[in-house]
């Protein structure tokens, strides 16, 4: 497979969509030259594209086999940790393996590859999800922690006139941890 890149005329001439439109509306490579002279002024032979369409079909299967990796990989994330522990970060693992796959591997996809990327995938979202459920964690010892501070320091200067102004700052300080602590790291 070599790194040059193929430029059809369809593609130089501007009528890749239209060819593509009529060759998915089984027209056949005739219908469609005339069609492209007439509509578009554009004079392109048969044979320029049937190559075409050989190579659109080529792209076509080679997307198709793509997806069906990444459907083999999202079965094999789930059944690694569970049905949807965090459904954001499983579809962005299944786009990034989808281009991976794509570039890096192209005609030369091996199942071994889709194991490979499905496993490692598995870990990150393992590891997301306990670093997700060891933030919580803090959080509720955090917040549990400032309440008994907060009340003890109400028992200490309720009877003054001080616990209002520092109920207040108390608050807003709970308030603007809160709102840290949820944002990502």
């Amino acid at each position: 497979m070599t790194d040059r890149r193929v430029r059809f005329k369809v593609d130089t001439e501007g009528v890749a969509e239209a060819v593509t439109a009529m060759l998915t509306q089984g027209a056949t490579y005739d219908e469609i030259a005339a069609a492209l002279e007439a509509q578009h002024g554009v004079g392109i032979g048969k044979s320029s594209i049937a190559r075409y369409n050989n190579d659109l079909q080529r792209r076509l299967s080679r997307v198709a086999r793509v997806r069906d990796a990444a459907q083999a990989m999202s079965k094999e994330i789930a059944k690694r940790v569970g049905d949807d522990p965090d459904s954001q970060l499983s579809e962005m693992l299944i786009d990034i393996m989808q281009c991976t796959l794509l570039e890096k591997f192209g005609d030369e996809l091996k199942p071994r590859d889709v194991s490979f990327l499905a496993s490692a995938g598995a870990q990150v979202v393992k590891a997301k999800t306990s670093l997700d459920a060891a933030r919580a964690t803090e959080r509720k010892r955090m917040k549990a922690a400032w309440e008994r501070v907060t009340a003890e320091l109400k028992t200490l200067l309720e009877k003054s006139n001080l616990w209002p102004e520092v109920e207040t700052v108390l608050s807003e300080g709970m308030s603007s941890l809160e709102s840290d602590s949820q944002k990502p790291a």
